[in-house]
């Protein structure tokens, strides 16, 4: 039996794939409906930041698939060079302006998809959705919803395996170690110690005493610096009748 000819190397100019965890607006997002896709699209478009209707925009495609648990894969230029913008976490509360309090636990995540080729996404049932700049007609990066220019993001775990489609494979890879660092992981306490045991009886390890932050002084002196509140004699005043955060047409150019 003739051995399988070796999968060639990705083109140079093949696009490369990021996959989306739990994307903003809707962590699982229903990607059959076009406003769902168009709201997806927003999101993206203000962290790349640039002008959707351009020529040669970097957001070019997405995939997704029924089962996927939240996973949405995008298709990305490779001219495009500023992937630290996109990969990593996306803490609702630090690129939202106004996050609500269920905003505020919420993050989505974006890593470089373990695919490396459009038809191999698509062999894998994902469906491809070409994205329509008509879909931008009218909107800005820089708008009312999500703060411009776009926040910095951080480090984040991998996700765990999908349980609503066990036969899916890994879709994200870790991030770049030398742009992504984790946070340093807490020493394990010396076995036999007050501090072991406790650990064995609740799972967490107790804090880093170098990290623990000096008591301050009790009392005025312990509240800092007395804040100066200047004199405001006016404010512009706002429209009482806003849109609902995750709406597409509240996406309106400041």
């Amino acid at each position: 039996m003739p051995k399988r000819v070796k999968t060639p190397p990705p083109a140079d100019d093949e696009p490369k794939y990021l996959s989306v965890v739990h994307p903003y607006p809707k962590t699982h997002p229903n990607m059959e409906l076009e406003i769902d896709q168009i709201r997806f699209c927003y999101w993206i478009a203000c962290a790349i930041g640039e002008n959707p209707q351009m020529p040669e925009y970097p957001l070019r495609a997405l995939y997704y698939r029924p089962k996927s648990g939240g996973t949405v894969i995008i298709e990305i230029s490779r001219d495009f060079d500023r992937w630290n913008d996109l990969l990593g976490k996306h803490q609702w509360r630090d690129f939202l302006t106004k996050p609500t309090s269920d905003d505020r636990e919420k993050y989505s995540s974006i890593f470089y998809c373990t695919y490396n080729r459009g038809r191999d996404v698509q062999k894998s049932g994902w469906k491809r959705v070409d994205i329509q700049s008509g879909w931008f007609n009218g909107w800005s990066a820089n708008n009312a919803n999500i703060r411009f220019p776009y926040p910095k993001t951080g480090w984040c775990e991998l996700p765990k395996a999908n349980m609503n489609d066990p036969n899916q494979p890994q879709l994200c890879r870790p991030l770049p170690s030398k742009d992504f660092k984790p946070p340093p992981k807490a020493a394990i306490p010396p076995v036999g110690s007050p501090a072991w045991h406790k650990w064995k009886e609740t799972g967490v390890l107790p804090a880093d005493p170098k990290q623990k932050q000096n008591t301050a002084p009790a009392g005025a002196w312990g509240q800092g610096k007395p804040r100066i509140v200047p004199t405001v004699t006016s404010t512009a005043a706002r429209s009482s009748t806003t849109a609902p955060a995750d709406d597409p047409c509240t996406y309106r150019e400041r």
